[in-house]
């Protein structure tokens, strides 16, 4: 996403002189992360919450509903749509297919014709999101999940908006899964959903993205998580963690204290992957207006981690920066290093 150029930037994201931003010029920089890989595994958020929940599996996999017999040793699969371009096929953002649970139903039903042959099946746990378990008493489908679980899957939220080639699961197993998407894309050609959705104008579901096992948490590194992310939340259930909204935050922040709490306000995914850059100056206003509202009941220090789609920068806001006038660090390269 462009930005505005040199000091432009820094105004068009926060008001001058806000509580936010004040903080931020004087905060102290505690950790910078760049991963220069040609293709990084995963995002950044993601692999800030596997260190500190020291999961296994896929961060993204946990949007999966927790406490499902079906989910055991379950995958997240999602139905998406991939454009298909003159040389190319790109991957539309899942959240934009408005899926029905009608839609969802008809479709992992000609799914798993397909995929009963190979000793799997699909469950539509939500509309968007399904766990790809194995058929019970099926030894074939049982190992053939344990080699796709062992594939490096990277999430759709990596990869939407994407050309897909580079993104696709790798591993052992990778041709068994483009055998199996191969086969539900052909079971879905011309369905009934798609004919109706194609004749309303809206994007065909096409597809099955691979997001990976779904993760299982070692720690409980906060006693409580407010956020809005479905993987996040779901990560949260599995660790035994409350979990709230973060919409509905502001009142339920009295008695934070330390580093129990774990606050994740996602305004920035939804401009951020559209290119939205009013959008995304606008998500700044939001947080800003936020912190402001709830900065008496936030702990001290406070620790802010930054992601972007490669860096990480983490922040520790203490009252005692208002002394640190020597720290005058503007927004634009915070908001230039996460990129």
């Amino acid at each position: 996403m462009a930005l505005p150029a040199g000091g432009d930037a820094a105004a068009t994201l926060l008001p001058a002189g806000s509580p936010l931003a004040r903080r931020l010029a004087r905060a102290r920089l505690l950790r910078q992360h760049r991963d220069d890989a040609p293709m990084p595994d995963e995002l950044p958020h993601e692999a800030w919450l596997r260190e500190r929940f020291g999961i296994t599996g896929s961060v993204a996999g946990c949007a999966l509903a927790a406490g499902h017999t079906p989910l055991d040793d379950a995958l997240l699969v999602r139905p998406v749509h991939l454009h298909v371009g003159l040389d190319h096929l790109r991957l539309a953002p899942p959240r934009l297919l408005d899926i029905s649970e009608r839609e969802a139903q008809a479709l992992v039903e000609r799914a798993n014709q397909m995929l009963a042959d190979s000793g799997l099946v699909a469950h539509a746990m939500q509309a968007d999101a399904w766990a790809l378990a194995a058929l019970p008493g099926a030894t074939e489908g049982r190992q053939l999940l344990a080699e796709l679980a062992a594939l490096h899957a990277r999430s759709a939220r990596m990869a939407e908006g994407r050309q897909i080639d580079v993104y696709l699961p790798s591993g052992t197993a990778a041709r068994q899964w483009r055998r199996l998407s191969t086969e539900v894309q052909m079971a879905w050609f011309e369905h009934p959903v798609n004919q109706q959705r194609e004749a309303s104008g809206q994007a065909v579901i096409n597809s099955l993205w691979l997001d990976g096992s779904v993760g299982r948490a070692a720690r409980q590194p906060f006693q409580r998580i407010v956020a809005d992310d479905p993987a996040l939340l779901g990560l949260a259930r599995r660790a035994g963690i409350e979990c709230l909204p973060f919409s509905g935050a502001s009142p339920a922040l009295a008695g934070v204290s330390g580093d129990s709490w774990l606050i994740a306000p996602d305004l920035w995914h939804t401009p951020g992957s559209d290119g939205d850059l009013p959008g995304w100056q606008q998500a700044w206003h939001e947080f800003a207006g936020w912190f402001e509202r709830n900065a008496a009941a936030l702990p001290a220090p406070l620790h802010l981690v930054l992601t972007g789609e490669r860096s990480l920068v983490e922040l520790q806001l203490s009252p005692s920066d208002r002394w640190a006038f020597w720290r005058r660090r503007p927004l634009a390269e915070l908001i230039e290093t996460d990129a």
